[in-house]
């Protein structure tokens, strides 16, 4: 189960951040160690969040209250069913939440994996892929803006839309070629 974390920063300091993993990840036997009143979560299945004491599986103390959030895949970002976890941002807080997550089975995902497992799944083509890493990295707000026009697929239909034509004047052409001693159709 892959897991990646996420921090909210403002002037330096960290007030949220996010930890991320697929719901299996999240939803089995395992995570009754990290995540106290685990049934809720189970029950609340359906719901779109429920507050939760995230524990440390070495002692069982609570490392902080948090917030889960599930995705249905049809609702989230790589297609597959997701849950998050936000929780206070303090460094120590992240690292032991992940940390815990990792002593039950899960694993840091690598940078980019949620996005890869996006477009495996469907959910965005590679030029929408490739406009996440230049929204992530844009140094001014024009280039997010360009990058954001990607990601949400415009340069992709424009793309579809020229393959449409080119294949149209291909099967013409061919058409010609194949039958050019016969009388065909002036379009």
């Amino acid at each position: 189960a892959a897991m990646t974390r996420k921090v909210a920063k403002r002037s330096g300091v960290r007030a949220a951040a996010r930890v991320r993993g697929n719901a299996k990840s999240w939803l089995g036997a395992e995570i009754e160690l990290i995540i106290r009143e685990r049934d809720r979560l189970l029950q609340a299945a359906g719901a779109a969040a429920s507050l939760f004491s995230a524990l440390d599986p070495a002692d069982g103390c609570v490392i902080d209250e948090v917030l889960a959030v599930r995705m249905p895949a049809h609702r989230s970002y790589t297609s597959e069913d997701v849950v998050e976890i936000h929780c206070h941002g303090s460094t120590v807080v992240v690292d032991a939440l992940l940390g815990a997550a990792m002593l039950v089975g899960a694993r840091l995902a690598e940078p980019g994996e949620f996005t890869r497992r996006a477009v495996l799944n469907g959910r965005m083509d590679l030029v929408q892929a490739e406009a996440v890493a230049d929204l992530i990295e844009a140094p001014v707000l024009s280039g997010a803006k360009a990058a954001w026009q990607r990601l949400s697929g415009a340069l992709s239909r424009r793309i579809l839309e020229l393959r449409a034509r080119l294949l149209s004047v291909l099967s013409n052409l061919e058409a010609h070629i194949d039958f050019s001693d016969e009388d065909l159709p002036e379009e």
